[in-house]
């Protein structure tokens, strides 16, 4: 009896800190990697294009950003946390200055007791450190339940691609209404644990809504793709010019190698 009453406690407690918590997503504009500092403590130790902070009090964080590009320089500022919301602020540029623009406000449904639910393996996962995006190895499991391989060949690609089934029940495991973070991630293990056509690749870039986070998966995927030969055609996938070239650039690079 006395464990029942402790776990309805610690689970009331959750629910509790939940309601008076937000996060926060910090993403560069074309995909540039930052660090980030909520009221002067470090929230990641890499530079990456896009930050999330768990757990913030409401109604508002003092930030600071760094580039790893020094040229770019840093900005302070403020940004508000709505209690039981993730915002996504993306930085702009405007009149030499940097602006964190409010670009997308999802519900947090549900509190994250003990880790985050994976969306392809279930459960509850280990939280990673705030700021950081974890990968974890995790295998997608095709209709059938054999486990897709991709054996990487450097040359042309891993093989042959996904079916369209597999494919289709892979993609749904990225939940439309989930955070960029949260899509990021598990776009980045389907291609992990799978062999990708560039296609099957644009397709997963439409479900992500930040030209960074597009930039960020079709640089992972690059390793995971059945066609490298034809891969400059999910350059088409990205908005903006400079992420269109970076993207062309890597690509270029990746052929030298």
């Amino acid at each position: 009896m006395k464990k029942e009453i402790l776990i309805l406690c610690l689970i009331f407690n959750s629910i509790v800190q939940f309601a008076q918590t937000g996060n926060v997503i910090i993403s560069s504009e074309s995909g540039e990697l930052i660090s980030v500092s909520i009221n002067g403590v470090k929230q990641n130790q890499t530079p990456m294009a896009n930050v999330e902070i768990t757990g913030l009090k409401a109604p508002s964080a003092a930030i600071t950003v760094n580039f790893e590009n020094i040229t770019l320089g840093s900005t302070n500022g403020t940004v508000n946390v709505i209690a039981g919301h993730e915002l996504t602020y993306k930085m702009k540029k405007n009149n030499a200055q940097w602006q964190f623009i409010l670009f997308d406000d999802v519900t947090l449904n549900n509190p994250k007791i003990g880790g985050l639910a994976d969306p392809i393996k279930g459960g509850l996962q280990p939280q990673p450190a705030s700021g950081q995006i974890e990968t974890t190895s995790t295998s997608v499991t095709q209709p059938n339940n054999t486990l897709a391989s991709a054996t990487i060949s450097p040359a042309s690609g891993c093989g042959v691609a996904m079916t369209t089934a597999a494919f289709a029940a892979a993609k749904s495991a990225i939940v439309p209404a989930a955070s960029e973070v949260s899509k990021l991630k598990v776009a980045k293990q389907i291609a992990q644990n799978n062999c990708l056509s560039p296609t099957q690749i644009t397709d997963v870039m439409q479900m992500l809504t930040l030209d960074g986070s597009k930039l960020d998966f079709t640089k992972f995927a690059y390793d995971h793709t059945s066609d490298k030969s034809n891969y400059t055609n999910v350059i088409n996938g990205l908005n903006s010019e400079s992420t269109k070239k970076e993207l062309s650039n890597f690509i270029e690079s990746k052929k030298t190698q």
